[in-house]
């Protein structure tokens, strides 16, 4: 089946214009406007995991985070569907599963305060950045899915988290751009790994 631009999170309907691609006006393209049944370029992200679909978003504000946002952007590491249980329930998730349900941390432990103030702070401010979660947001509900129904649950999970030390670790010692490419590799393993 095609993927249309109607099916990504950037694709904005507007009644009183044309539609356009939320991205490419970003960007500062001059051609932005788009059709919902157009094929999906390559940008495309799917719109499950957008701030709208989170429990936390009422209109244009975000209750967890007490600001503003663009109800389109791509879901933070905070996101959890509207009619979940709420925090403590890490199922799309990896990183706060190797931390929360794994370590029996809370969901605001150091670990993840520190993995999502370098996200807000660090990977958001490049394209790399931004394609980097959109991707994670994708790939990690069926990555957590094939932990969870394999033998070696606990095995994954404390790799996992080994592996968000070691981010923290460049992370605090300025070392942003280590970190990145570290979290990203770990992320192409698991992949690789469930044939994601």
């Amino acid at each position: 089946m095609t993927v249309k631009c109607g099916d990504c999170r950037y694709f904005v309907k507007n009644i009183m214009l044309a539609s356009y691609c939320s991205y490419k006006r970003s960007m500062g393209w001059h051609d932005d406007m788009v059709f919902q049944n157009e094929a999906a370029c390559q940008r495309f992200q799917s719109a499950e995991f957008c701030c709208r679909d989170c429990k936390y978003c009422h209109g244009e504000v975000c209750d967890k985070h007490n600001s503003f946002v663009n109800y389109i952007d791509p879901a933070c590491s905070d996101f959890f569907r509207k009619g979940d249980n709420g925090p403590g329930k890490s199922s799309d998730c990896f990183l706060t599963s190797a931390c929360v349900d794994h370590m029996g941390k809370a969901d605001d432990c150091e670990e993840l305060t520190k993995l999502r103030t370098f996200r807000d702070g660090y990977v958001t401010k490049t394209e790399r950045g931004r394609e980097l979660i959109g991707e994670y947001y994708r790939v990690a509900p069926e990555i957590v899915k094939r932990i969870d129904a394999s033998p070696k649950k606990e095995d994954h999970y404390a790799r996992i988290y080994g592996e968000i030390t070691g981010c923290i670790a460049l992370i605090d010692d300025g070392e942003n751009e280590a970190a990145l490419a570290r979290y990203e590799a770990m992320v192409q393993r698991l992949r690789e790994e469930f044939a994601l």
